[in-house]
């Protein structure tokens, strides 16, 4: 399998957007139901594109991931006890397409995000994954993510995590 990583343009809203939905029905289906028709919706796609945050993982040149990072976050995060302070890279709405789940996307998107904050000099990467999610939760922790506090959106609990850059 070959993986190409890059930064997504107004060209790609469409398939990244079908991926997300697809995604998101995929969730749904096994009782996640973090996202739905509201968010993430098309906007929300777009806005991350840009502001050149979002990018895409194309495995055999179909779009296999999605992920976007920038420093901006939810107010809620003002409630969290975060450990590290400074520049702190934000992950927002990881996703990898039915058909690539579980053969280790997700955490190429996160090695990327993680190679995308030491090399831009931030502090820390923070993030979210609604508490039911087993595997987004099994993967934050399975890369050393500490989590550091809960929020409630609409649609439910979310653990916080982040993870220290400085080693």
């Amino acid at each position: 399998m070959q993986i190409e990583l890059c930064k997504l343009t107004d060209g790609d809203i469409e398939e990244a957007f079908q991926l997300i939905s697809k995604v998101t029905h995929i969730m749904r289906r096994a009782g996640i139901n973090q996202w739905d028709s509201i968010y993430p919706d098309r906007s929300i796609v777009e806005y991350d594109i840009s502001r050149s945050s979002a990018y895409g993982c194309y495995c055999d040149s179909q779009l296999a991931g999605y992920i976007a990072l920038n420093d901006e976050y939810p107010p809620e995060y003002d409630s969290i006890a975060w450990i590290y302070h400074g520049k702190n890279l934000i992950v927002h709405r990881l996703a990898v397409a039915v058909d690539y789940q579980r053969k280790g996307i997700g955490t190429y998107l996160m090695d990327f995000a993680i190679s995308y904050a030491k090399e831009n000099k931030y502090d820390s990467i923070r993030l979210d994954a609604y508490a039911v999610n087993k595997y987004s939760n099994a993967l934050y922790n399975k890369l050393g993510f500490n989590k550091t506090g809960e929020i409630v959106f609409r649609t439910g609990l979310f653990y916080c995590y982040e993870l220290s850059l400085h080693v």
